[in-house]
């Protein structure tokens, strides 16, 4: 997924996958416009969050 600023995520019970399943260390990354990473989460299974990446932040 790519976001830009102002966009927002929300994950409503979705599955971010586990063990075999997930494919990355980061289920989301927020990152820099140069690829720098801000902030990495691994939500391993279901989960409910919301992602703001002008707050640079997912909970």
């Amino acid at each position: 997924m790519l976001a830009y600023s102002g966009s927002t995520l929300i994950s409503q019970d979705t599955y971010w996958g586990t063990g075999d399943d997930d494919n990355d260390g980061n289920d989301v990354s927020i990152r820099e416009s140069n690829g720098d990473l801000i902030a990495g989460y691994d939500f391993n299974g279901v989960a409910s969050f919301t992602c703001s990446w002008d707050d640079q932040i997912c909970e």
